[in-house]
């Protein structure tokens, strides 16, 4: 026995190129072993009179549905989308309009589009699913293909549906994103390397996919692109961050949200989708109005200023008059003063200047002489 254990040992000696073979074959096994035991995915479903079902997180509404191959969208009925709208799970804004389809029997049914933000099924999480609300109080839910393709290859034996799923993100690889990629990505933006926020963030969605960043990553992303003047990205990544991440009731987000729109307005027009940036300052206009954000005539200011500029840029003269009368009427409640009595500190005013400057020339395209006149006075008692 000893004698064979000697001559294992001097085989191994004599040819080390084996044990290195060895280690090389274990390492590729633990390095491959995540993604093949995730790859596949095992859903034991509920059989009922010949149909199965599942249960479903929708906008984290937990329901359960038909798992329907046959049915070419997400169907939920009026009793249930009435329910959700009431309570927060469907927001007015998904209801994209009417469509109509026919039923086996041929009749002809009106239905209404609705976008799922979110159907969470045991782990898998599917964004932004296409669905109709059936106009029948009764009416079954279907999981059917508009969120069954997004799946991957499904199989169903017996009860068990089985997913080849290459979408599926394992919470290792998310808490590897999280805990690594993300926050390199904001130590990478603190001290502005947006270079590198970018490449760290790519990996990041290579590795879980564009949908399941962060919001607070969208963020930091579209603000790197903006800074690289690379504003088609930008505008890619404020959209998909606006698709993704819902206003969240918190002060704090608020004031975010309402930030990046006003960016984002001034983003649009440069990029000659300005009827994009009107919907951005309105989206803008609404929080403000509704929250009870300090400052928020200097943020008032700052939104109608851009429109402002973005209305003069096209020549008309009539509604950027009316966005700089309403950018100064908010900066002089800022500032607690009246252009009438404009105290001598703020005579070099920048802003106080330029909107001057901007009212005399437009007041003179719409042949206002007076008010022209005012304004050019008001300019002229500037400092700068």
């Amino acid at each position: 026995m000893k004698k064979n254990q000697s001559h294992k040992s001097s085989l191994y000696s004599r040819n080390p190129s084996i044990l290195f073979i060895l280690f090389l074959l274990i390492f590729m096994f633990q390095l491959f072993l995540p993604k093949i035991a995730f790859t596949q995915k095992q859903i034991k479903l509920q059989e009922e009179n010949d149909l199965y079902f599942t249960y479903c997180e929708v906008n984290g509404l937990k329901l359960k549905f038909i798992f329907d191959t046959g049915a070419t969208n997400v169907t939920i009925s009026a009793a249930e989308a009435v329910f959700m709208i009431k309570n927060g799970y469907i927001h007015p804004k998904d209801i994209k309009g009417s469509s109509y389809s026919q039923l086996a029997n041929g009749e002809i049914i009106e239905n209404t589009n609705v976008i799922l933000r979110e159907i969470n099924i045991e782990g898998i999480i599917l964004h932004d699913i296409e669905a109709l609300i059936v106009e029948n109080l009764t009416a079954p839910l279907l999981l059917g293909q508009s969120a069954i393709k997004k799946l991957g290859k499904v199989t169903i034996e017996g009860n068990i549906l089985t997913i080849d799923n290459a979408g599926y993100v394992p919470l290792s690889t998310k808490l590897k994103y999280k805990y690594t990629l993300s926050n390199k990505a904001h130590e990478y933006y603190a001290i502005e390397l947006y270079n590198l926020v970018i490449s760290t963030l790519n990996e990041a969605i290579d590795l879980i996919g564009f949908n399941n960043l962060l919001c607070e990553d969208y963020l930091i992303l579209a603000d790197s692109y903006r800074r690289l003047e690379n504003f088609e990205k930008q505008i890619s990544i404020s959209e998909k961050y606006l698709e993704q991440c819902p206003n969240m009731p918190s002060l704090q987000d608020t004031l975010k949200r309402i930030d990046f729109l006003s960016q984002l307005l001034v983003v649009y027009d440069h990029s000659d989708q300005f009827e994009k940036g009107i919907i951005s300052f309105e989206q803008a206009i609404y929080l403000l109005n509704k929250s009870s954000i300090s400052a928020k005539s200097y943020r008032l200011f700052i939104i109608n200023y851009n429109l402002g500029i973005s209305y003069k840029n096209r020549i008309n003269p009539a509604s950027a008059v009316k966005h700089f009368e309403s950018a100064l009427s908010h900066y002089c409640n800022f500032l607690n003063i009246s252009i009438y009595d404009l105290p001598e500190e703020y005579k070099d005013d920048m802003y106080l200047c330029q909107i001057f400057s901007h009212l005399s020339i437009l007041y003179g395209f719409l042949d206002d002489t007076f008010q022209s006149e005012k304004y050019r006075n008001l300019r002229s008692d500037c400092n700068n």
